[in-house]
């Protein structure tokens, strides 16, 4: 999302007055909901790969995924 584009747009629509305010304030209040959102997305699916990854000797634990074995630990 192009975050200047859309406040021209709300000050095109709006001009300067406390309704393009508070259209301004909805917009940032969304972008942040996505982007924080986004970042538990990307910590979740890291945070889940390493717990699929053998302390002890860095290989894959047994995981199936997309049809594909991966390499396999063999310390259990």
């Amino acid at each position: 999302m192009d975050i200047q584009a859309e406040v021209q747009k709300i000050h095109h629509q709006f001009g300067v007055s406390e309704k393009a305010n508070y259209e301004i304030q909805k917009l940032f209040d969304k972008s942040i909901k996505e982007a924080v959102t986004e970042a538990l997305r990307i910590h979740d699916v890291v945070e889940r790969s390493e717990q699929l990854i053998c302390p002890h000797c860095g290989k894959y634990k047994r995981v199936q995924g997309n049809g594909i074995m991966h390499q396999l630990c063999e310390c259990g």
